[in-house]
């Protein structure tokens, strides 16, 4: 019995800690690091300037899913984001 407590309290230290571990923040260095800052710049750039930011995103739906470019709230989401949002779109077999 009183294993199964030290091994529940090391259990339960193992995992705060990996969430405390996962939480801490470097500030984003980790893309600066790796040299792959044009990407992010560019990204900034487009914010700051007003133009919309493109992106490109993957949905696998149900076949009784609408089609997500007639669905009003990701159009209006899109709009107050700033952004244009290319769906490919994969109906899941």
């Amino acid at each position: 019995m009183k294993k199964r407590r030290i091994l529940a309290a090391l259990l339960s230290c193992a995992m705060i800690s990996t969430a405390l571990i996962g939480c801490s923040g470097d500030g984003g260095s980790s893309s600066a690091a790796s040299g792959d800052t044009s990407e992010s710049q560019s990204s900034t750039e487009a914010s700051t300037s007003g133009e919309k930011v493109k992106l490109t995103a993957i949905f696998v739906k149900h076949s009784l899913t609408k089609d997500l470019n007639t669905m009003q709230w990701l159009t209006d989401l899109q709009n107050e984001c700033n952004v244009e949002v290319e769906w490919q779109q994969q109906i899941q077999p």
